[in-house]
């Protein structure tokens, strides 16, 4: 635009507002889907969104239009009549797209639970594999980044906003090792553990014909040309090859010198030299035209040298060992510069800056750090932030940032200046939840987690009340409400906290010799017992904030486990050393003998509403109840549980107590019978940690390893096994709602041949879940995302969304979980041969 007369401009500028209006904008999409002009598009439109030139309310404009095509590009670009069935439906409440098209559209699935208002930013990692990530690389241009997993697979993420652009690539038998991208962006090779090499097409996705084999072993990096025209690569087998990108052909016989793996390779940025780093130490330089080693060696560390590369001008090179240390060598004579310690494990990966004045290495240290190329000094404090080994970090060509893919299976992006990551962080605990406990009230929820946080929940809308309340040093294993106030345990001490306000109740409480994994408030909240890894309790004066006498000994093990009984005079305790004891709170002295009868750690305990019984739980997936007089078992115990039972409740009217256990489930057990009641509460996908049930015990919340609290009416989400996935009631126009215990089994799709619009993917994933939408038969949500019809796809789920379509009968914490509960309702649903009645006639006529 910037090139054109005024009067073009003005045209060109009132095509476009035009064009970006709805519905025309949704036809624009569609000829996209038709002429595969998608990828090209989007790149096209990032251009717009910082064109000055626009208006303030058309680039915002732009920008949305953006998200939503990054959003829903995989059924978008797969079948053009999905942008109706499957991206509008599921387009966030609040943007301008779902706003103009509800009236014009109706005739659709409608989301009735689970949608976001808006559009995230970027998000604080990019997840979605299934494995470790073990390489990054931005394209050239900058707008995406490219990832390899251990999970077999490579992905595609857009730079700005994070979201994945289309499915992932598939074709190794094996995990990713490495990737590039071609220096015009428009190819990605990858090199396995299946010791090929694959080349990619970036905006189709596909492979470009067959892969190149001929390594002996897994290929661990390879390298583009800087005119694209070759490949280099290294591998376990101890030799570089060189391919012909155009016809996929070797190019020579393999070099050969290393005595052992290699494992980093890269082409000089004039293209004449090769750069490889090995197994056996060393490092070698070699002749792109004659193929022949260049001079020496370069030696000087001590343990293999996983990353190689050279500065953008040519003139030094960067090494990474698994010595923990970055060195620093003279291009032209090898002679080496300097030594950059500071890692404290195996350095996997390092990168030169665009301009050539900085370094990036990560590590098995779990840290990122920068170097000043110059003067070889560390630049800040090192970057945190994953949980594993870094294992591959790249500057994105502006230089203005960096991307680290980890052993934990994320990537991050950081700001290359500050140092500082990239994106919006979770709107909830980022680790396991330990604890959950309900205000008197019951408007809140209390949480605490191994982020070494504790937060509060509005327990109606599912929001997060304030900021996150820090302090604690280490993991907080337990939480407790009193009407002002909260107690968590972690890091050797108590602490007390004002619920709004956030702020800690003078100092913590310090008595303990070790971990606090457990307290609790008197019923009348005078009082507080806290348990520890120094295996005593301790009896504290809420008020005073101080211990009421020496602490409780007689535990041979870790005290996990406390819980004052309902009339406050009491304390049943559980340990590691298999027992369950009863303390008198007054005298602090045990009252007869220990409960005995568990094989294995007691991991909690709970009284009874009437002080009359205590159900206990074990590491050994079994619970037991107790007789609090007598001390004697009142039946044999509860099994059901496949693993460790964390956790156990009374309900408030005694009849009943829930569970949760390490096998993801929570169970409801009958007092009088000991049987369950039905199907296990599924939903998590980790450990339960803490359950409770609510004042009035309608309902259940649990918290868990997967991060998540969630809310729970047993009433609406068991069924008996013969009721069907899926339900409604005609006459009312109810959802259809997917209910929580659906069957895990393994359903194998098929590839039918095309019937009416219904169109069949061509590689649907095997694992698929029983899924019902009313007038098609053989229904499974596949793990792609694509619900399917006897192998044909009626429409597609967004990843955030596929989770809660099995579980949407509960509140799920933070309520932007990917985990979230979502509720369909498919009243109007038009599809196969009539999906052109999606649109409204009458909206038609008025447009």
């Amino acid at each position: 635009m910037a090139q054109t007369d005024d009067e073009w401009r003005h045209k060109l500028k009132n095509e476009l507002i035009y064009i970006i209006r709805s519905p025309h904008v949704l036809y624009w999409i569609e000829i996209l889907s038709l002429t595969r002009g998608f990828s090209r598009a989007t790149v096209g439109l990032r251009d717009l969104m910082y064109c000055k030139a626009l208006g303030e309310c058309t680039r915002s404009r732009i920008v949305e239009i953006r998200r939503f095509m990054m959003a829903f590009s995989v059924p978008i670009q797969d079948s053009t009549p999905h942008i109706y069935l499957s991206a509008l439906p599921f387009a966030p409440t609040a943007s301008h797209l779902c706003i103009e098209n509800a009236k014009s559209y109706p005739n659709t699935l409608a989301v009735t639970h689970g949608l976001e208002e808006t559009y995230h930013g970027l998000p604080e990692a990019l997840q979605g594999h299934e494995g470790p990530v073990t390489t990054v690389s931005f394209s050239p241009g900058g707008l995406q980044i490219a990832s390899g997993s251990q999970d077999k697979t490579i992905r595609l993420w857009d730079a700005d906003t994070g979201q994945p652009l289309g499915p992932p690539l598939q074709g190794h038998s094996k995990g990713v090792n490495t990737i590039a991208f071609s220096p015009d962006g428009t190819k990605i090779a990858s090199g396995s553990f299946d010791a090929t090499i694959r080349l990619w097409d970036v905006d189709s996705g596909q492979t470009l014909g067959v892969p190149l084999e001929g390594h002996q072993g897994p290929v661990y990096s390879i390298s583009f040309s800087p005119d694209g025209s070759q490949i280099a690569s290294g591998s376990w087998d101890g030799t570089i090859r060189q391919w012909d990108v155009d016809n996929g052909q070797p190019l020579g016989e393999p070099l050969e010198g290393h005595e052992d793996s290699v494992c980093a390779i890269a082409f000089s940025p004039d293209g004449s030299q090769i750069i490889s780093g090995s197994l056996d130490c060393k490092i070698r330089l070699w002749d792109t035209g004659t193929r022949q080693l260049l001079g020496e060696p370069l030696e000087g560390h001590e343990d293999s040298v996983d990353a190689v590369t050279l500065s953008p001008d040519g003139s030094r090179i960067v090494s990474g060992s698994a010595d923990s240390t970055v060195r620093l060598w003279d291009a032209e004579n090898g002679q080496p510069i300097g030594e950059l310690q500071g890692h404290e494990g195996e350095v996997h990966t390092v990168a030169f800056s665009p301009d050539g004045s900085y370094i990036v290495s990560g590590s098995e240290d779990k840290t990122i750090r920068l170097w000043d190329v110059i003067s070889g000094q560390q630049l800040g404090n090192p970057l945190h932030g994953h949980e594993g080994s870094v294992q591959a970090v790249v500057f994105s060509p502006d230089g203005t940032r960096i991307v680290s893919g980890s052993w934990d299976r994320k990537v991050r992006l950081w700001d290359a200046k500050t140092g500082k990551p990239l994106g919006e962080p979770l709107r909830g605990h980022e680790h396991d939840v330990y604890g959950v406990a309900l205000s008197s009230d019951g408007s809140r929820i209390a949480s605490c987690s191994s982020d070494s946080t504790i937060r509060i929940w509005d327990i109606r809308t599912g929001q997060s009340l304030g900021s996150p309340f820090q302090g604690h040093q280490g993991p907080v294993y337990a939480v407790d409400f009193l009407q002002t106030g909260l107690d968590f345990s972690a890091d050797e001490t108590v602490r007390l906290w004002d619920v709004f306000t956030g702020q800690p109740h003078g100092e913590p409480l310090q008595g303990h010799e070790s971990f606090v994994y457990t307290v609790a408030f008197s019923p009348d909240g005078s009082r507080i017992a806290s348990g520890s890894e120094d295996g005593t309790i301790c009896l504290w004066e809420a008020n005073a904030r101080r211990l009421l006498r020496e602490p409780l000994r007689g535990h041979q093990g870790w005290v996990c486990t406390v819980a004052f009984s309902p009339d406050g005079s009491q304390i049943a305790s559980g340990s590691t050393d298999n027992t369950v004891w009863i303390w008198n709170v007054e005298t602090g002295q045990p009252l007869g003998t220990p409960f005995r009868g568990h094989n294995h750690s007691v991991t909690a305990v709970a009284w009874s509403p009437d002080g009359l019984q205590i159900a206990s739980s074990s590491s050994g997936d079994t619970i037991r109840l107790w007789d609090v007089t007598s001390g004697q078992l009142l039946r044999e115990p509860l099994r059901g549980h496949g693993h460790f039972v964390n956790t156990v409740a009374f309900s408030p009217d005694g009849f009943r107590i829930a569970s949760g256990s390490s096998d993801h489930t929570i169970r409801l057990w009958d007092i009088e019978t000991g049987q369950t009641l039905g199907e296990p509460l599924r939903g998590h996908t980790g450990p339960v940690r803490s359950v409770i049930f609510t004042k009035d015990g309608s309902k259940i919340i649990s918290g868990s390893s997967d991060g998540t609290i969630c809310l729970w009416d047993p009433d609406t989400v068991y069924s008996d096994a013969s009721r069907s996935l899926c339900h409604s009631n005609d006459d009312s126009g109810q959802s259809w709602d997917l209910v929580s215990n659906i069957s895990r089994s393994q359903v194998k799709t098929t590839e039918d041949s095309h019937a009416g619009d219904l169109k069949s993917n061509t590689s649907p994933l095997d694992i698929a879940l029983p899924f019902s939408v009313p007038g098609f038969e053989q229904c499974v949500l596949s793990r792609d995302g694509w619900v399917r019809s006897n192998g044909k796809v009626l429409f597609w789920v967004p990843p955030e969304n596929r989770h809660g379509l099995q579980y949407p009968h509960r509140l799920t914490l933070p309520t932007n979980s990917p985990l979230r509960a979502t509720r369909l309702d498919f009243t109007t649903f038009k599809c196969g041969s009539s999906w052109t009645n999606v649109r409204n006639l009458q909206t038609k006529e008025s447009l």
